[in-house]
């Protein structure tokens, strides 16, 4: 993978461009990880670009937190999003740190007490 995305890399310098690529995060709900962590497979996808976007769910239905990791850039804060099909809003109500907690997803299977 590392090779892979150094060739992108390498792509970009050679032709004065920006190269956007879109990656899923692995199974499971990924609220308990930190935002640069969320990638499946390797190790690599989460370190090597320069920024990151992450979509994550928020406590509340219908609803996102938006994560920005910026290598050479000005911290951006989270941001919370609403969908309402087909429209997405900024929702300056929410708290961006609300994620959805773990064991609430609907399929994950919750322990029997």
């Amino acid at each position: 993978m590392g090779r892979f995305l150094n060739e992108l890399e390498q792509l970009a310098n050679n032709t004065n461009a920006a190269i956007v690529y879109s990656h899923h995060y692995s199974k499971g709900l990924q609220s308990g990880k930190a935002a640069i962590d969320r990638s499946s497979g390797a190790g690599a996808w989460g370190r090597d670009p320069d920024a990151i976007i992450s979509v994550t769910e928020h406590e509340k239905e219908n609803t996102y937190t938006v994560e920005f990791n910026l290598r050479d850039f000005k911290p951006v804060q989270p941001i919370a999003i609403r969908v309402n099909w087909p429209n997405v809003t900024r929702d300056n109500s929410l708290n961006p740190k609300a994620l959805k907690p773990p064991n609430t997803h609907p399929n994950i299977p919750r322990p029997i007490s």
